[in-house]
C-alpha cells in the first residue's frame, strides 16, 4: 500500500500517558528515505494533525468516531492498529471511509506475553523486589520464595496467549484450568496442558 519511491508520511497516534513507544526513534532512524513518522497525542487532536499522513499506526486501537473523520479527511489510506482487541476502536468509522484496517493477531504476540505473564508470576512466588533490596544489603537467603509447582493457575480466556501461557506453567508442574467462549477441541487440550477447560458457563468453577 505504501511501497511507491517517495517517503510516506506515518502518523503514530499513541495517548500522552504512556507517550511514543521506546522503540520509535530507532525505528525512524532504520527507516529513514522511507517512512516521515510523525506523533499525533490522542488528546490533541486537531484539524490537519494527520495531514501529509498516509497511514497511522494506533497504539492500542483508541481512536472515536471524530478522530477517524478527521484521519479520512486528511486522506488517510492504512490504520494499523498495535494490538489486537477493537472494541474502543470507531471500526464501523472507518469501513465507511473506506480505509484498511489492520490490527497485531493474537499469534504475533501470544509467546511474549507469555513468557512475560510467566515473569510476574515467579517474581510474586519468589518475592523478588525484597529479593533484590537484601541482595544489594549483602542480606542473603531472605525472603524464602515459594514455588510455582503444585499451584494452580486460572486462565480466563483461552486465546492464543493463554493457550502458550497454559504451556508454560502446566511444565512448570501447575495445575492449570481455564475457560473460554469456543470450545476447546482434544488436540488443543492435550498440547496445553490443561486439566480443565470449560465455557462461560463455568467461571465459577475456575474463579
Amino acid at each position: 500500500l505504501l511501497s511507491d519511491s517517495s517517503a510516506s508520511r506515518v502518523a503514530f497516534y499513541c495517548h500522552p500517558d504512556s507517550g511514543p513507544p521506546i522503540w520509535l526513534e530507532r525505528f525512524r532512524t532504520a527507516s529513514a528515505g522511507h517512512f516521515d513518522l510523525s506523533v499525533v497525542n490522542t488528546q490533541e487532536v486537531s484539524p490537519g494533525c494527520f495531514d501529509g499522513s498516509r497511514a497511522v499506526v494506533d497504539m492500542g486501537g483508541w481512536a472515536d468516531t471524530a478522530v477517524v473523520a478527521e484521519a479520512h479527511r486528511s486522506g488517510i489510506e492504512f490504520w494499523q492498529v498495535m494490538g489486537y482487541g477493537l472494541d474502543h476502536l470507531a471500526v464501523d468509522e472507518i469501513r465507511r471511509a473506506n480505509i484498511t484496517l489492520a490490527r497485531t493477531p493474537g499469534s504475533t504476540t501470544a509467546i511474549a506475553l507469555a513468557e512475560h505473564a510467566l515473569l510476574l508470576m515467579l517474581a510474586v512466588a519468589r518475592r523478588l523486589p525484597l529479593a533484590q533490596e537484601n541482595l544489594a544489603r549483602s542480606r542473603f537467603y531472605e525472603p524464602i520464595g515459594g514455588e510455582l509447582t503444585g499451584k494452580t493457575l486460572a486462565l480466563l480466556g483461552l486465546g492464543a496467549s493463554g493457550m502458550e501461557l497454559a504451556q508454560r506453567a502446566s511444565a512448570l508442574g501447575m495445575r492449570v484450568i481455564g475457560i473460554d467462549a469456543r470450545q476447546l477441541g482434544d488436540a488443543e487440550l492435550r498440547e496445553s496442558g490443561l486439566s480443565f477447560a470449560g465455557g462461560i458457563a463455568d467461571r465459577a468453577k475456575v474463579i
